[in-house]
């Protein structure tokens, strides 16, 4: 849908196609918009949709069809396939998003900027840069964090779960989200308008026992290991020895078991402290840095695939924090918490020549 600023759309609060956000009693709200000049609108929407010109062409047009724009968006985020199809996790998807629902359904909720602390974890100023200042965001230069042996680079974001004193005391709830964001998912979901998202109004207003987890997007974790050759994530290091390495890997990390449901990939989550600690004690307890560490060393490293420049430096310096992602996605897959998405990774983020655009100075 074409941004039209000349007039409000909308006949009704609700969520608008045009600033891809719900547009209720909070200012700036529907009766704004509607009383608002063409300028003040497209500088409102200047404002929330800073990031990058995103190529995806069908968000606004789901939307805008449907009767609920809410569940439309749900729709969206959880059941349309993007990039990879598990019937078995969108069909256990269609009853985790009833539940969703009834959590959208919820009005008049306030965000408590007080209560939130995110670790906004980057490499490079350019990435810090993409983000605005908020109250609610912590940007943490990784090059920084004393993880003690695990302070390397090849643990990428993975290091700072085991970073001691990272979240101040007096906060309830805490997250873990890539510098990157802005530039890496649509620019209807910008992290620094999370004071904005009725989700996070939602996770802020709920109890431990919710089991709320805000995340990015979400996906089977069996896109990691799946048989199917060529269509799994492994496959990308180690070619049709795959599925075999991910089965030892899980075995090795007792995650072995596990159910075929949507979870949050690449580790950005945001939920209450007690959620985010069970994950923290699940690596500590488990020593799961020094297993994926030896894995490396005397396993995988034996079958990686060596098919070009930037797979090899990909390979070479980032395998621990790759796999380190794979562990997060099947440890959630064995949780029971309630998995709420609010991005869509954008189409060209994993293309060889952006991949190139960042590997360039081996700084993100």
């Amino acid at each position: 849908m074409k941004a039209n600023f000349s007039e409000c759309i909308c006949s009704s609060p609700g969520f608008c196609p045009i600033f891809g956000k719900k547009m209720g009693i909070n200012p700036p709200d529907w009766k704004w918009c509607q009383k608002s000049t063409p300028d003040d609108r497209k500088s409102y929407f200047n404002i929330l949709a800073k990031a990058p010109p995103s190529d995806n062409t069908d968000t606004f047009s789901i939307i805008s069809q449907a009767k609920t724009k809410e569940e439309a968006f749900l729709y969206f985020l959880t059941l349309k396939n993007h990039q990879y199809k598990c019937d078995e996790a969108s069909k256990a998807q269609l009853d985790r998003n009833k539940i969703i629902f009834k959590y959208l359904n919820q009005d008049n909720l306030d965000f408590k900027p007080n209560n939130i602390e995110i670790a906004c974890l980057g490499h490079s100023q350019k990435q810090f840069d993409s983000i605005e200042e908020r109250s609610y965001i912590r940007k943490v230069n990784l090059n920084t964090l004393d993880a003690g042996q695990y302070s390397g680079n090849e643990w990428a974001e993975s290091r700072a779960f085991v970073t001691k004193n990272l979240f101040s005391k007096d906060v309830d709830f805490v997250g873990f989200i890539t510098a990157s964001w802005n530039n890496k998912y649509e620019s209807f979901s910008r992290i620094d308008n999370l004071h904005n998202w009725d989700t996070a109004k939602i996770l802020l207003n709920s109890k431990p026992e919710d089991k709320i987890v805000l995340c990015a997007d979400i996906f089977c974790p069996c896109w990691w290991t799946t048989t199917d050759q060529g269509s799994n994530i492994l496959s990308v290091f180690f070619g049709n020895k795959s599925h075999t390495i991910g089965k030892r890997l899980l075995k090795l990390v007792n995650l072995d078991n596990f159910k075929h449901i949507k979870v949050p990939f690449a580790n950005q989550i945001i939920a209450h402290r007690l959620i985010i600690q069970r994950y923290i004690d699940y690596l500590q307890n488990e020593n799961i840095l020094d297993k994926v560490d030896w894995f490396v060393k005397k396993l995988a490293i034996k079958y990686i695939d060596k098919s070009n420049e930037i797979k090899i430096f990909y390979q070479n310096n980032r395998i621990q924090a790759y796999l380190m992602e794979m562990i997060s996605c099947f440890w959630f897959a064995n949780q029971d918490f309630v998995y709420i998405p609010n991005a869509k990774r954008k189409s060209c983020w994993y293309e060889l020549s952006n991949i190139k655009k960042r590997t360039e100075n081996h700084k993100e």
